[in-house]
């Protein structure tokens, strides 16, 4: 999928015209919510990254598959401290 990577465009170190068009990979990521006042970690989760700023995108399934998972009251399989900066 190309479009216009907007983050280039409006950036301080704006990209030539030519060169504002990425390319969204699948990848695999790491995503980071709150949820009932917790903080929760999903691990792989299916979404485009942009080739030039790195920002994402996840498809509308792949958002109702993480509210399902988060609506479950299940025990994480991992857990991890958190630091608060500042």
């Amino acid at each position: 999928l190309d479009l216009v990577c907007w983050s280039a465009a409006d950036g301080p170190e704006r990209l030539p015209d030519d060169e504002l068009f990425r390319t969204l990979h699948n990848n695999s990521i790491t995503k980071t919510v709150r949820h009932a006042g917790r903080l929760v970690v999903l691990e792989n989760v299916p979404a485009e990254v942009c080739d030039i700023c790195g920002d994402t995108l996840i498809a509308p399934l792949t958002m109702r598959r993480i509210e399902e998972i988060l609506s479950r009251s299940a025990t994480p399989g991992d857990t991890a401290p958190v630091y608060k900066y500042g």
